[in-house]
């Protein structure tokens, strides 16, 4: 393309930069998807890991793994990374509700189901 279409070119023309969108989105406030949290905050990767890889052997309880016991589970670590207890120093748009409640649903969604017995 000569250089001179390129100038005349409209900026509403211009494709937008996937990797700038997603922040742009967070930026204007707009609901966050989990990619765009981990390219904020990629310590919530491993967290997602866990829970894909979490075996339902013997009596394993989904909630268990998630809450755990004196923040040790995924919920404890998670809230150590986004919502209103994320470091003082991380992307603002990290310490929203917004992003706390898609990266506790997307986690907690890829637990397996409780094998025990009786009721959570």
């Amino acid at each position: 393309m000569p250089h001179e279409q390129i100038v005349s070119r409209r900026m509403s023309e211009v494709p937008e930069d996937p990797r700038f969108a997603a922040r742009a989105r967070l930026d204007r406030g707009e609901p966050a998807a989990w990619d765009e949290l981990v390219a904020l905050e990629p310590r919530l990767l491993p967290l997602l890991v866990e829970a894909q890889r979490a075996t339902a052997d013997g009596a394993t309880c989904a909630n268990d793994l998630f809450y755990g016991s004196g923040g040790s589970g995924l919920k404890g670590r998670l809230s150590r990374l986004v919502g209103y207890l994320a470091p003082d120093n991380a992307d603002p748009r990290l310490c929203t509700e917004n992003a706390y409640d898609v990266a506790y649903d997307h986690i907690y969604d890829a637990l397996p189901a409780c094998t025990h017995e009786g009721i959570c």
